[in-house]
């Protein structure tokens, strides 16, 4: 189970870098692995400055949970954001 202050910390971090494209992001991690996966889901498609607050998001992400030891991330349309990933960090 993901500690609720990785929760926290993560939502804070990642709604902090979000642009008027952004629809929704969601982030998952996976404990056993130390892997987190960053999904941004956007309106349009995507721009240099989405992709800056996206890369921000990751360096932030990674510089806050020390566990993390691989990380990869993703633009998707808006189309395929469930309503849960407004911003969430599922439990892996």
């Amino acid at each position: 189970m993901i500690a609720p202050e990785m929760v926290r910390e993560a939502r804070l971090i990642v709604s902090r870098n979000l642009t008027g494209n952004v629809a929704g992001a969601k982030v998952s991690f996976v404990k056993s692995k130390g892997h987190l996966h960053l999904i941004y889901y956007l309106f349009d498609v995507s721009t240099e400055y989405d992709e800056e607050e996206r890369e921000l998001s990751m360096t932030e992400l990674i510089a806050a949970f020390p566990e993390i030891r691989t990380a990869t991330s993703a633009f998707a349309s808006h189309e395929e954001m469930e309503a849960q990933d407004r911003l969430t960090l599922p439990q892996s």
